[in-house]
């Protein structure tokens, strides 16, 4: 997905930049510190079940509930999650206590460029 307004702070060095609409509108100007800094004042953390957070396919019983994180620590290396040896493939289910819009999710891959692929399934049950 294209980010042209950030791309644009970016290589005006973060100072912001201006925008204008058409048709002798108007302009203004903003810059984007905020993008990379807002997720803690929209966390849904509070909200998420972690009693009831699971995985299948974790090397290890519960290791899904420990890797659930509030933004301020979401940069901590440990703990990781763990795929079984003979699947890859982890099922994660993070069950909320109320009714959630999702707008993000971070997602920390490893060591070596591995990354994780990620898709939402939405309220899909395991």
């Amino acid at each position: 997905m294209s980010h042209q307004c950030r791309d644009e702070d970016e290589a005006l060095g973060g100072g912001g930049h201006g925008h204008s609409h058409g048709g002798g509108g108007h302009g203004h100007s903003h810059d984007h510190k905020h993008d990379l800094e807002d997720g803690s004042g929209n966390s849904l953390y509070q909200w998420i079940d972690k009693d009831k957070v699971s995985c299948m396919n974790e090397k290890e019983s519960g290791m899904a509930k420990n890797i659930i994180k509030p933004w301020e620590q979401r940069k901590e290396y440990l703990p990781i999650l763990e795929s079984e040896e003979d699947d890859a493939e982890l099922l994660l289910h993070i069950p909320f206590t109320a009714a959630v819009k999702l707008r993000s999710f971070c997602m920390v891959g490893g060591d070596n460029g591995q990354a994780p692929h990620k898709r939402n399934e939405g309220n899909a049950r395991i």
